[in-house]
């Protein structure tokens, strides 16, 4: 294949300010001191920030940025900048291996710069900033790498950086730094084939790592197949030019794919193994067909907004808003057509026939069955490769007005552009009729697009004409065109707020703040959102619940299987999503000790555990030295509150002794309260409060009264029951109302389970089963652990000797991301259970030996401890991410020594000869 070598002068110089410049304007609000790239504004609409915040929310479609990638943003800030790589997230899902989720982007190189020198909320904007220049810049070169004039390519520059794709997804910052990298690794590929050099091909499998890395897998693979699909076309060409099989461009293709997973490894085999885990499952083909591109949206490719904008109209469309836009350019899309027919170049056709095939993958046809079974994709939506149709279009469009400035086919491009044009109309009439009742509706709205495409198809086609005579001018002009139709439509949809709304300090924080405990907070989220999954995280606070694409699937089962879901619709539809409306109290399980709510929670706080009332004859006399006592069984965590029936019978006040004991009476005493003068009217009841007993789920408990007094009392006996049973109710407090701060009801929990706590018995069971025994109302998770693997029979025996109940205590002395360390005193053999969730990488040291980390009620951690005090260190050590590490480095250490051997070659061929070498060859000849 002949090398191509554009000539580049000052009209390069130019374009690369242009690019550099709509960069800037599209950024510029946000990029601007003192302000972000976030949609702020919507936490106006969000408990406890409504009371203080009053900024309208610009564009509510755009939640995820504020509920998710601002928080992992912002962790991975903090935890860079104390000195920590976060590879473990403990502040969401109870822990979750941070380093799976590719959308964090825990590994990509310009967020880990960004972190050192840039706050979480400024680097927004700058990286967004950053990513729109790098990728105008290398589409403009590749495509100056293909022959196309600077103005052609910068055309498809614009179209593609600008596009509107990267528009609504830009705060969506993991699919921005996978998109970004795509023009520069095919424009270093283009540059390996063309210069016959091999470092330009290490350079384009780096910058397919950092496609990988960016965080997006699924369009990071299709880039790779992508360029395969290229590669096989510039196989073909070499191979005809040669006239024979040239294999050289496939081959720097599969070097490229093996650089560029080789450097990714990092990301990838985390995310691998958090994806086998995760709630995420392969999609049969037919699910992955019902998320298609809804036919009727390809409108959207030449008229924007056809079916509204949730930033300037009411949106009517089919699925998400985000997942079916991909505009970019009224006039560049027909031009793109139109390359197919009119460039000769073959490089324009491939891009032209690429947008097409895409499309048609994209809407579910039958070439569906192209990308259906490659591997990983039936993970991610259909819909999603719709970001591909600018990358192509882009391409195709700058072909398509290279070809329009060419002379000699001047006159049949007007005329196909006219057919293009003419049947794009027909096809919005045959829309527009299909959803006749609906534009009907808001023929209002429509109207003014309708008009905006008129008028910039008619300015294109004028620009067309003229051509000819000032095609440097017109296509200029055009460019321009392209550019305030891009910048018009598209800096509105994203909101830039001042920094002072950025999760503004609030009573509800502070008010948790003076709890200096280890415990984790429980938003219900009912008639609005109460701070929003991940959000309570940028405070430091733990929760049960969260928001990420990727989850540990038994830790979503347990906490499903505990409460309901959300309320709030798009929550509850939202599967990436964990969040609760009603509080139960096997949430203590998860050491949730704070629950916070919108509103008064209309759920019981107390429950009944026992209740026998009535006062028939003849009563039962409390007599000095005597005592009535009663047995009962609690059947809720909490027991706090005993009252007892009684009829007085003298005048005089009694002292009255109320004692509480554990499983029979003299027995554990639990409570024993005194009250000196107990005023008794004719028939009172007397409530004996005591501190709640988180444990009382399922125990046996016997209250008594004694007297010291000179006078009678008579207990009243009950109606129902045994005769000679007294009347008394039992309850059990589940929550206490701890404050009211700006309108969030802050309850505490007394049950909660600490964070590391010990038990010392133990049942086993597997699968659902254990699931449903950990639920049920007999199972008491204050005393009893699940496993799934039985101990090895000496600890076993151990826990048959161990007591119920014990005073034996966990104290967590240090909680960092990948190492926590608990000092345990154990009174006897038990477990130690910790409430974080159980991941493969974990592991445990007892007094500085290994030791087996059980998973533990479902899905949390334990290990068995026996008698004595222990030093217990549990570590992250996640084979995963040290392979990929390796694999990585490996990688990098290959790549940079193939460079310096072809560096070296280079040398070696172009240094001068030295003297003694050239007379002894002088010697030779003669």
């Amino acid at each position: 294949m002949p090398v191509r070598k554009p000539r580049l002068g000052r009209g390069d110089f130019w374009c690369l300010l242009v690019i550099l410049g709509l960069a800037t304007i599209f950024l510029t609000p946000a990029l601007r001191s003192g302000y972000t790239l976030l949609p702020l504004g919507m936490a106006s609409k969000i408990a406890p920030w409504d009371k203080q915040v009053t900024q309208d929310v610009k564009n509510s479609l755009l939640s995820d940025p504020f509920y998710t990638f601002y928080p992992r943003r912002h962790f991975l800030t903090t935890s860079l900048r104390q000195g920590s790589l976060p590879l473990w997230n403990p502040y969401i899902f109870s822990g979750q291996p941070v380093m799976g989720d590719t959308a964090a982007q825990t590994f990509y190189p310009p967020n880990l710069v960004a972190a050192v020198f840039l706050s979480a909320a400024r680097a927004l904007p700058i990286l967004a900033w950053f990513h729109l220049t790098v990728t105008g810049f290398s589409m403009f070169a590749f495509l100056r790498l293909l022959r196309l004039g600077p103005i052609p390519a910068l055309f498809g520059a614009t179209a593609w950086m600008l596009n509107g794709n990267t528009v609504v997804w830009l705060e969506n910052t993991h699919r921005l730094s996978t998109l970004a990298w795509m023009p520069a690794v095919f424009l270093f590929y283009e540059l390996a084939l063309q210069r016959h050099r091999v470092w330009p091909g290490v350079v384009a499998g780096l910058l397919y790592g950092l496609s990988i890395l960016g965080g997006h897998t699924q369009l990071a693979f299709g880039l790779g197949i992508v360029l395969a699909a290229y590669a096989l076309l510039r196989t073909a060409t070499s191979s005809w030019s040669a006239h024979r099989l040239a294999l050289r461009p496939l081959a720097i293709a599969i070097t490229v794919g093996l650089l560029g997973i080789g450097i990714g490894a990092v990301q990838l085999l985390p995310s691998y193994q958090l994806a086998g885990m995760s709630h995420r499952g392969l999609k049969s083909v037919s699910t992955y067909l019902e998320e298609h591109w809804p036919l009727q949206h390809v409108v959207g490719l030449w008229i924007p907004d056809f079916y509204g904008n949730p930033v300037r109209s009411p949106y009517w469309g089919e699925r998400n808003y985000a997942q079916v836009t991909v505009y970019y350019g009224a006039f560049a899309f027909p031009l793109s057509l139109g390359a197919f027919v009119w460039t000769r170049q073959i490089e324009g056709k491939f891009f032209a026939v690429a947008q097409l095939l895409t499309a048609l993958i994209v809407l579910g046809t039958p070439l569906i069955w192209l990308v259906a079974w490659l591997p990983g994709f039936r993970y991610f939506r259909l819909v999603a490769l719709v970001a591909y149709l600018p990358f192509f279009g882009s391409m195709a469009a700058a072909f398509g007005l290279e070809a329009a400035s060419g002379s000699i086919r001047q006159r049949r491009v007007d005329w196909a552009t006219l057919l293009v044009l003419a049947g794009l109309a027909i096809a919005t009439a045959m829309i527009a009729q299909a959803n006749y009742k609906k534009v009907a509706d808001y023929w209002e709205t429509i109207q003014p697009l309708l008009l905006r495409t008129g008028l910039i198809w008619s300015a294109g086609m004028v620009g067309l004409l003229l051509i000819r005579w000032k095609p440097v001018i017109v296509m200029s002009a055009l460019v321009m065109l392209l550019a305030v139709d891009l910048l018009q439509w598209g800096m509105p949809f994203n909101p830039v707020n001042s920094l002072d709304i950025l999760y503004p300090e609030n009573e509800v924080t502070t008010q948790l703040q003076q709890d200096a405990s280890m415990y984790r907070v429980l938003p219900l989220q009912v008639d609005r959102p109460v701070f929003g999954p991940n959000t309570l995280s940028v405070f430091g606070f733990y929760a049960p619940g969260g928001y990420s694409s990727l989850m540990v699937e038994r830790y979503r089962q347990l906490v499903q299987a505990i409460g309901d879901e959300a309320e709030i619709e798009w929550m509850r539809r939202n599967p990436n999503i964990l969040a609760n409306s009603r509080f139960d109290p096997l949430f203590s399980l998860l050491n949730v000790k704070y629950v916070l709510a919108s509103d008064q929670l209309d759920q019981p706080l107390v429950s009944v555990d026992a209740s026998f009332s009535g006062c028939v004859e003849p009563g039962l006399p409390l007599r000095a030295g005597e005592r009535i006592t009663q047995t009962f069984q609690a059947h809720h965590p909490g027991l706090n509150r005993i009252d007892v029936e009684f009829v007085r019978t003298d005048s005089a006040d009694q002292p009255i002794r109320f004692l509480l004991w554990r499983d029979c009476e003299d027995g554990d005493l639990v409570a024993d309260i005194s009250v000196e003068d107990a005023a008794l009217h004719e028939r009172d009841v007397l409530a004996f409060y005591f501190a709640p007993i988180p444990d009382s789920t399922g125990q046996v408990f016997v209250w008594g009264l004694e007297t010291q007094g000179e006078e009678q009392v008579t207990v009243c006996q009950a109606e129902e029951g045994q005769p000679g049973h007294p009347a008394f109710q039992a309850y059990s407090v589940q929550l206490q109302l701890a404050n009211i701060r700006q309108g969030v009801w802050i309850y505490e929990n007394p049950n909660a389970l600490p964070r590391a706590y010990i038990v010392h018995k133990a049942e086993i069971a597997s699968g659902s089963a254990l699931l449903e025994r950990l639920v049920h109302p007999d199972f008491n998770v204050w005393t009893t652990a699940l496993l799934e693997e039985p101990l090895p029979p000496e600890q076993a025996a151990a826990l048959e000797m161990a007591p119920l109940r014990s005073n034996s205590q966990a104290l967590i002395t240090h909680y960092g991301l990948h190492e926590i360390e608990v000092e345990a005193e154990m009174a006897a053999a038990g477990l130690l259970v910790l409430s974080d969730t159980y991941y493969p990488g974990w592991q445990v040291a007892v007094d500085g030996a290994p030791a087996a980390l059980l998973r533990t009620n479902y899905a949390l951690r334990g290990v068995y401890l026996p008698e004595g005090v222990h030093q217990v260190v549990f570590r992250f050590i996640p084979w995963a991410f040290y392979v990929g590490l390796i694999l990585t480095g490996l990688t990098l250490i290959c790549g940079a020594g193939v460079v310096l051997w072809e560096m070296q070659r280079c040398v070696r061929r172009v240094a001068p000869e030295s003297l003694p070498s050239r007379i002894e060859r002088e010697d030779r000849i003669k």
